[in-house]
């Protein structure tokens, strides 16, 4: 790590104290998926998916999700909203990518569980991954903040159940010292400003500190059984089987 970004560090921990007193508030994110991601990929695809494809990704919107934040735990889920006539419902494939669950951050232990309704079971997934971010020197100006680039990769397991590795870009800004993260991305020195996990984008809209709001407790999650992902995956596997 450069002398640079180990001074950034330093300014974070400062900083971090200084803002001790705001132990809880509320950080809102604009979620829309990655069109030009989506285009690339389009390139392999026949003529007739591709105008299909192109359609379904217009009637795509944003979607807001909160990132609720208290002492040393955090809730990142999807903001609730009235429900539209069923009848014109489309496809929401922005929260299939972004993820319709709830997920509990513990900074003091490291621990976080996923809270989702799997084939109309509840389970609290345990996640232990261990992101090793790149802190770059790029730097950039997104709204009001000067933010820093980190990378890292995500291993996912594709249609065939082979191992993945895909690239995640996120720009963090130590100018907001909140040591809380989107989903499971946690470990920068900064709050994330915007993050692109290639299909899905989040983009920070609002701050709130000192914020509390009783309809979104900031607990750990106690809706469904503890699973690990390992066994979730087994649980899907033995349910797709069924349907053949």
């Amino acid at each position: 790590m450069s002398k640079i970004i180990k001074l950034f560090v330093l300014l974070f921990l400062y900083c971090l104290q200084t803002f001790s007193q705001q132990k809880q508030g509320k950080l809102t994110y604009n979620v829309y998926l990655n069109v030009e991601n989506f285009n690339k990929n389009l390139s392999k695809s026949k003529k007739s998916s591709k105008e299909r494809i192109k359609t379904l990704l217009a009637k795509q919107g944003t979607k807001t999700y909160n990132l609720y934040f208290k002492n040393n735990e955090s809730i990142f889920k999807e903001e609730k909203r009235l429900k539209v006539d069923n009848s014109r419902k489309k496809m929401d494939l922005v929260s299939i990518f972004a993820g319709k669950g709830k997920y509990y951050y513990n900074r003091k232990s490291n621990e976080i569980l996923i809270e989702k309704e799997v084939i109309g079971e509840d389970f609290i997934v345990k996640s232990s991954p261990d992101y090793n971010w790149n802190l770059t020197q790029e730097t950039k100006k997104i709204g009001n903040y000067n933010c820093y680039k980190a990378t890292t990769t995500q291993i996912v397991i594709t249609e065939k159940g082979e191992k993945k590795e895909k690239p995640i870009v996120a720009w963090y800004s130590p100018d907001l010292p909140i040591s809380f993260g989107i989903k499971d991305f946690q470990g920068l020195p900064g709050a994330t400003i915007f993050l692109n996990e290639q299909t899905i984008i989040y983009s920070l809209s609002e701050v709130k500190f000192n914020f509390l709001d009783e309809d979104n407790e900031v607990s750990k999650p106690t809706k469904g059984k503890e699973i690990t992902q390992s066994e979730l995956n087994e649980f899907l596997k033995k349910n797709m089987l069924k349907g053949f």
